[in-house]
């Protein structure tokens, strides 16, 4: 039998002792990862900033030039268009139960860090439906712009759902599926 002597094994730069430290501190006995409270208050945080910029994102270019965004809410934002229900409803009417599938088959945090978004952003939505922003939207003469605001509330959306990505919360919808 050859015996194998290792003077200093290294994982991601840490020795292993440092390494069982690290994972004893930030890992469940599970396997699952275990966020810091401070860490995780921040992130819950900053997914409730990141919805109401979202809602602020549709009020002033989404809803003034009428186009209907990709997914769900763009389903619902057509809806609205011709029944007038708002958004925010619609938009908590549907999730709601795709957070609770999400919840019991896929992941629960990702479930309630998902939820926390859509919550703040269906909150956002009906809230602004009774703030005048009419001086801040962006539309054109004849009350629509085909390019530029499809563009800007794109870019804007788009980076909200990188940011989401990386704090492991999706926007909802078939973000859910």
């Amino acid at each position: 039998m050859i015996k194998y002597i290792v003077k200093e094994q290294k994982i991601f730069g840490l020795n292993i002792n440092q390494t069982e430290k690290y994972a004893s501190k930030h890992f469940h006995k599970t396997g699952a990862l275990v966020m810091p409270t401070a860490k995780k208050a921040w992130t819950y945080l900053v997914i409730a900033l990141l919805a109401l910029a979202a809602s602020v994102n549709y009020e002033l270019f989404v809803f003034p030039n009428q186009f209907a965004p990709a997914g769900l809410n763009g389903i619902c934002t057509m809806i609205q268009h011709i029944s007038g229900i708002s958004v925010g409803y619609l938009s908590l009417l549907i999730n709601v139960p795709l957070a609770i599938w999400c919840y019991i088959e896929v992941s629960k945090p990702v479930a309630v860090r998902s939820m926390v978004y859509v919550v703040t952003f269906s909150l956002g939505l009906v809230i602004l439906d009774h703030v005048d922003l009419s001086m801040f939207a962006y539309s054109t003469d004849n009350g629509t712009s085909k390019i530029l605001g499809p563009l800007v509330a794109g870019v804007i959306q788009g980076y909200i759902f990188s940011v989401l990505m990386k704090a492991s919360a999706y926007s909802g919808g078939t973000d859910f599926i």
